[in-house]
């Protein structure tokens, strides 16, 4: 296996950074969804801010399956002979 343990720590600290950001957006967006007001237009409203909060949410977690994953590489690489 080749790569550079050192950028892959690098590249997997860039996405948990980017990871937590989409995170706190996920929040914001699923706080959209406490309008007051009543109509059907509000419904569907918080139902796609619920939506919207939550593939965020996934994505976020993803990315930092991913770092993980990527630390775990650099790890590998450094107990290669």
């Amino acid at each position: 296996m080749q790569g550079d343990p050192a950028e892959l720590r690098r590249l997997a600290g860039a996405l948990r950074l980017q990871a937590d950001r989409v995170r706190l957006q996920a929040v914001r967006v699923r706080a959209l969804g406490a309008v007051r007001w009543r109509s059907p237009a509000a419904e569907v409203f918080r139902g796609r801010a619920r939506a919207r909060g939550a593939a965020l949410e996934a994505a976020a977690e993803d990315a930092w399956a991913v770092a993980s994953r990527l630390e775990h590489l650099a790890v590998l690489l450094e107990q290669e002979p």
